[in-house]
């Protein structure tokens, strides 16, 4: 949310203008842009970070067509945010360039950077310290609960 509301108050933000629309092909809008570059982050975070589960709880470089799949991603996405407006990889992706009048605003691809890298941290540390101590916790407490109407069973 915030980086929807904080686009539009940037220098190089155009409104969209939904009477420009072609009927067949949307025009991209910054709003879409910044949205989609956070958004495919967040997505590698959150694969990375859960990636660790039952059944198999195996660390992530032992599977490799998998760490292959996120370091390209991740390699894709960070060219998509860095790379100068009007290349390759951005027309593929209809994403727009954080410039106007031949000015490139670097401060602005530095603060969406900043702010991936503290989501990631809170993302990848909530799961490590959180969820982990709550589940367990909630693992402990089944195994607790099997005890105790195995003792009463018995009994």
């Amino acid at each position: 949310m915030i980086f929807f509301f904080n686009v539009r108050k940037q220098p190089f933000y155009v409104p969209f203008d939904p009477t420009a629309q072609g009927f067949d092909v949307p025009l991209p809008t910054y709003e879409d842009t910044v949205l989609f570059i956070i958004s495919n982050f967040q997505y590698l975070v959150c694969c990375v970070a859960f990636s660790i589960s039952k059944p198999y709880r195996r660390p992530l470089y032992t599977n490799r067509p998998y760490l292959i799949s996120l370091l390209v991603l991740f390699i894709l996405d960070t060219l998509l945010l860095w790379l100068p407006g009007g290349n390759v990889v951005s027309s593929w992706f209809d994403v727009l360039a954080f410039k106007s009048d031949g000015h490139e605003y670097i401060s602005y691809k530095a603060w969406i950077s900043l702010a991936i890298v503290v989501n990631s941290i809170l993302t990848y540390g909530a799961e490590k310290l959180i969820v982990e101590k709550v589940t367990k916790a909630k693992d402990r407490q089944v195994l607790k609960d099997k005890q105790a109407k195995f003792d009463r069973e018995m009994t």
